[in-house]
């Protein structure tokens, strides 16, 4: 029985383990009630059985009566909570969309660890490699895929509470600011995805903690890569109905920065209006200046900052990492 013990702990602001040893896959990792001494997270909830356990004192095992214990309410209100989370939850219908599929799968993709033309492409951009990796799960697609068209190529993997639910890939080996040029991202098929990416936001799993602070959105994957744990990415400007919603339900304090150019002007206003009818307040909408320019003089978007422009962006912005 799956059940989204994320989305309970974040509705009731329940810190959950989000790095160290208490962050497991598959699980929400909370203090436990339980525990004498020491109540580190040690209590975790798993996402796919919809039981729980101390991984310290063992306590735990019936998950309605250690959420109540944990949130302080009503055994029958935690129940209920349970129910009303029960899922699939990545299957249900998403604003007019319904998974075709159970899971999303990648071995097609012959996946593989970055290869050195693709570090060396990302090291050429500036980016400290292992972090990406260790933050964003980066890896390269196989020269054998179905459909042809993924091979060797950058793989972008999006998450849900650790469970893949879709997934874009960078082409990196056209020189993608020369007109007529292949497309640099080709994403998976909605058909074959547990939910489209434009809606859903990239990085969702390491920032889902920023319910109630200020976090940044971004047009697109690449421009989260120096923001790792306060930044998520949009599927560009034109983000729709399904995707507001995500935002709204989950963030508090959106901050938006667009790139230096035109694109898509009317959709974001219009994204941007309904947040604000749907929330009372109008939303936090920036856009780079053009001041910061490539060596080509081209004007640079969030990915091509480097680490000391992030830095000082987020002081200006009043964003915590």
């Amino acid at each position: 029985m799956p059940v989204d013990f994320e989305t309970i702990f974040n509705k009731y602001n329940i810190q959950t383990a989000q790095s160290g040893k208490h962050k497991r896959t598959g699980y929400s990792n909370v203090v436990c009630p339980y525990c004498h001494g020491n109540a580190g997270n040690h209590l975790g909830f798993c996402h796919e059985t919809g039981g729980c356990i101390c991984f310290r004192c063992g306590g735990g095992k019936y998950s309605p009566k250690a959420l109540s214990l944990v949130l302080k309410i009503d055994i029958n209100k935690a129940k209920q909570l349970i129910q009303g989370h029960t899922t699939g939850f990545l299957k249900l219908s998403f604003e007019g969309f319904k998974s075709e599929v159970d899971t999303v799968d990648s071995k097609k993709l012959n996946l593989r660890p970055l290869i050195k033309f693709h570090r060396e492409y990302l090291e050429n951009r500036g980016f400290n490699v292992d972090r990406l990796i260790h933050f964003f799960d980066l890896q390269s697609t196989g020269y054998e895929t179905d459909p042809f068209y993924f091979k060797n190529k950058i793989f972008v993997p999006y998450y849900l509470n650790n469970e893949l639910i879709t997934y874009t890939t960078r082409d990196v080996s056209v020189d993608t600011k020369q007109s007529g040029m292949r497309a640099k991202y080709i994403t998976c098929k909605k058909s074959e995805g547990l939910l489209p990416p434009n809606h859903f936001i990239y990085n969702y799993d390491n920032i889902k903690h920023r319910k109630k602070i200020r976090t940044l959105f971004f047009e697109g994957p690449m421009d989260c890569f120096r923001f790792p744990t306060c930044s998520g990415g949009l599927s560009g400007v034109k983000f729709p109905p399904a995707q507001v919603k995500f935002i709204i339900d989950n963030f508090d304090y959106p901050v938006f920065l667009l790139d230096p150019d035109e694109a898509g002007d009317i959709a974001s206003q219009k994204a941007f209006d309904e947040i604000e009818v749907l929330t009372g307040r109008a939303p936090e909408v920036y856009e780079l200046d053009g001041s910061l320019k490539n060596p080509d003089g081209s004007l640079k978007d969030a990915g091509d900052m480097t680490y000391e422009e992030s830095g000082n962006l987020l002081k200006m912005l009043d964003i915590k990492p």
